[in-house]
């Protein structure tokens, strides 16, 4: 991976029972996910920090491991 630094908004916080589509992106603590197979999420959020995992009937990609600073994420680690 590589460093970088941005600001970028927030992502919506995971929930579980819910309606995701392609390319919506959420967090888990300071991890950020991308749905990459639309679906509707399960009972646990996902917690991997490389690769795909799948939560229900939603597939989640990694997308980066951050630091909150005020109201933005600066990401400090990020997949290629």
């Amino acid at each position: 991976g590589t460093i970088k630094i941005q600001k970028v908004p927030s992502p919506l916080e995971w929930k579980g029972a819910t309606s995701y589509r392609v390319k919506d992106t959420v967090s888990v603590g300071k991890i950020t996910y991308e749905c990459t197979i639309a679906g509707v999420s399960g009972g646990t959020a996902p917690s991997h920090v490389t690769g795909t995992a799948v939560d229900g009937t939603v597939t989640w990609k990694w997308v980066s491991t951050s630091a909150y600073i005020g109201w933005a994420f600066v990401p400090i680690v990020t997949e290629q």
